[in-house]
């Protein structure tokens, strides 16, 4: 077996010498010799990435895709699908986002009804004899969402026993999900 690949080996060198000698020879291509057609951006990647730490087998198939999925989908190189590049990744991301969007709405509906509820406290403050400019500070800080400032509104309202008694009401009738 090993005698017919070395005979094939000569064969093949003997007709490439008969070639050169009629001068119709071309040299076989090999992989050392082909020059790849790489992008610049994606060479770039690829040091970026393998500057970072990353193993090579990671760095070009990172830098290929994010070629093909951002900078130059329509490229010849990229053979598949736009959107099929980094799949799960945008998956996830868009999952995130979806619920994130979700949260905001709920925060926000729930910061417009504490700012009914500060109001009416205000009100109910003003009517027990609370001077204004306090009722509008102890407003600041039930708005502040943060539950340690909240002995300052208590102590603002301590002198009028009423109004002590509103101000803690209203703190501990707010919902956990406030973060009270």
């Amino acid at each position: 077996m090993i005698w017919v690949s070395v005979k094939k080996q000569v064969a093949d060198h003997i007709k490439i010498v008969i070639a050169k000698l009629k001068g119709t020879a071309t040299m076989p291509e090999t992989k050392e010799k082909k020059k790849r057609d790489i992008p610049q951006y994606v060479r770039d990647k690829v040091e970026y990435f393998e500057n970072e730490g990353y193993d090579v087998g990671y760095a070009y198939p990172l830098a290929w895709s994010i070629y093909c999925r951002y900078k130059r989908p329509d490229s010849p190189h990229c053979k598949m699908k736009k959107n099929d590049y980094f799949k799960e990744q945008y998956a996830e991301w868009a999952r995130k986002r979806k619920m994130k969007k979700k949260q905001q709405k709920k925060a926000g509906y729930h910061k417009n009804l504490l700012i009914d509820q500060v109001q009416e406290l205000g009100e109910k403050l003003v009517l027990v004899g609370l001077n204004e400019v306090i009722v509008e500070y102890i407003s600041e800080i039930l708005m502040s969402y943060d539950k340690s400032h909240y002995h300052k509104a208590l102590t603002l309202a301590k002198r009028n026993k009423r109004a002590y008694d509103l101000v803690l009401d209203f703190i501990e009738s707010q919902p956990d999900y406030l973060g009270f």
